[in-house]
């Protein structure tokens, strides 16, 4: 082809692909700006991401909505409550404290037990919307709050064994102590002490707290002097419940022998991470094996490159280590039997932490904004539609049938799921 003939070709393939590019960027520019809008952090907006979650968390299992039924930790809770009342606050739950599951599950003894999941179900879905109306307050230093929030129920790896299950709201609630700690203060005494005791609840809900200690105290010393004592208070009550968990853990250590050894690749140390971007199928596409890994060390390398750029240098670093610190913390828990998609728990914080990431990114380059934003959109579309109606064993007698036993004790009442075997176990 000549000089003249390939001018020709470049022009038209360019006058052909203009409109279709012109009208991509249009679309990019419209998801922005109603991201935009969502994170305003007024109070319409603020309502409008809220029942967008609850949207999702409904369409995700109806039926735990509509038939709650317990779920395997569950099942001890409610043990704990109904046989030892509310001295039961002061147990452990598979070796540290789980108080918010704890005081839910003693409310709901003292009403009749047909109720009891209901319970359960909802007071788990009411802590994972408390985290998303957290995330969408104009006091946090977050951009794109208003994604980052419904990012919290529709995130790779939000699946429903840990949303709408009471005992691992532990893996929810840890997220508002970051929103905590990167939220400026206010001037209202009220929200003041609502925030110490959401802090001293989430500290006490879990183990995760302990992972953000060293934030918390970092905070504390470099505040400014507006902001020293709020951040000296908060420091030290998730330090008081930090050291109480580790306590607990210290105490209760044979809980975490339990799982018998197996071989395992060891690879998957390095490739785990994958998992954070399962929504996406990211996972599905690159397995588990030498690709992946190479993969994950350039993403380590490009993530560590932008965590010591400004602005938002210390929420990136945050959002990093702690995403890193569940995940491995569980893989060293069970490192005698790691499976690649098992699990998923201890991979949610760092799809939050990382699409939290991104966020911060999209806000700091004008030329990559409407492209990232549009694609985190596209992922939280991605993340929900393919965890729609999504699975969920339920016990072959249901708690409707089940309930009647409650009274008529010691009795041991199955729940799902059916292994490893849970079950309510009343003395009387």
């Amino acid at each position: 082809m000549n000089g003249q003939g390939r001018a020709l070709l470049e022009r038209a393939t360019s006058v052909s692909h203009r409109p279709m590019l012109k009208r991509a960027n249009e679309y990019l520019r419209v998801i922005e700006r109603y991201a935009a809008i969502l994170s305003d952090g007024s109070a319409s907006s603020r309502a409008i991401v809220c029942v967008i979650a609850l949207a999702i968390l409904f369409g995700r299992v109806p039926r735990t909505f509509l038939r709650p039924e317990f779920w395997a930790e569950d099942a001890l809770l409610y043990n704990d409550a109904y046989n030892f009342g509310w001295t039961s606050v002061f147990l452990p739950l598979a070796g540290y404290s789980n108080l918010y599951g704890r005081i839910v599950a003693n409310i709901a003894v003292d009403f009749p037990p047909i109720s009891w999941p209901w319970f359960g179900t909802y007071g788990a879905n009411l802590a994972a919307l408390l985290v998303v109306y957290m995330a969408t307050s104009p006091r946090f230093d977050m951009p794109y709050r208003g994604l980052a929030a419904i990012a919290i129920v529709a995130a790779p790896a939000s699946r429903q064994n840990i949303l709408g299950a009471l005992a691992n709201a532990q893996w929810v609630l840890p997220l508002g102590l970051i929103v905590v700690l990167f939220s400026r203060g206010s001037k209202n005494w009220f929200v003041r002490v609502a925030e110490v005791a959401f802090t001293a609840l989430a500290s006490l809900q879990g183990p995760m707290g302990c992972f953000l200690m060293p934030m918390f105290a970092y905070r504390a010393y470099t505040a400014s002097a507006e902001e020293r004592v709020r951040t000296a208070i908060l420091f030290a009550v998730v330090a008081a419940g930090s050291l109480i968990q580790i306590g607990f853990v210290a105490a209760n250590m044979g809980v975490f022998g339990l799982i018998a050894p197996e071989p395992y690749d060891p690879l998957l140390w390095i490739t785990m991470p994958i998992r954070w971007f399962e929504g996406i199928k990211l996972d599905d596409l690159i397995g588990h094996g030498g690709f992946a890994a190479i993969i994950v060390i350039i993403g380590a390398g490009f993530t560590a490159y932008y965590c010591v750029q400004k602005p938002d240098r210390f929420l990136k670093i945050t959002l990093v280590l702690f995403a890193a610190m569940v995940l491995y913390s569980g893989m060293f828990k069970y490192r005698n039997h790691l499976v690649f998609d098992s699990n998923d728990r201890y991979v949610y914080a760092g799809s939050i932490s990382f699409f939290w990431f991104i966020c911060l990114i999209a806000a700091s380059h004008e030329r990559l904004r409407y492209v990232a934003v549009g694609i985190l959109a596209l992922c939280l579309f991605t993340s929900v539609t393919r965890r729609v109606y999504e699975g969920r064993p339920y016990p072959e007698v249901p708690w409707s049938q089940a309930y009647t036993q409650v009274g008529h004790g010691p009795v041991t009442i199955p729940v799902a799921p059916v292994y490893p075997p849970w079950a309510i176990q009343l003395l009387r």
